[in-house]
């Protein structure tokens, strides 16, 4: 019976311990295991909503003016009776350097 030896390694073995051998076999089953003989398929699907609906819009933005809780704002802070989205009250209020707007969301 013959038996090979690397010239690297000096080790007897199936492609005789050389390293090129030791890298061909994980090459060759990770290609046999790639290789998924699936057909393609081909599905059908049926046709959602064909136009997303207009947004309602308003020229002026809903406001509701019942607060969720009670407050009571400072005497020198001013209402601002403008409606304005999102702020359930807007206030001015006296600043040494002007005047701020507060406003309660």
């Amino acid at each position: 019976m013959y038996h090979t030896r690397s010239k690297y390694t000096n080790a007897p073995g199936l492609f005789g311990g050389n390293l090129i051998g030791c890298a061909l076999i994980p090459m060759v089953l990770t290609s046999l295991i790639g290789c998924d003989q699936r057909e393609l398929q081909e599905h059908t699907i049926r046709k959602g909503v064909e136009r997303v609906p207009e947004p309602r819009r308003s020229e002026t933005p809903e406001v509701v003016n019942q607060a969720p809780f009670p407050w009571k704002a400072p005497e020198n802070w001013e209402l601002d009776e403008t409606p304005r989205a999102m702020r359930i009250a807007t206030y001015h209020a006296p600043d040494p350097e002007g005047s701020i707007e507060i406003a309660v969301t």
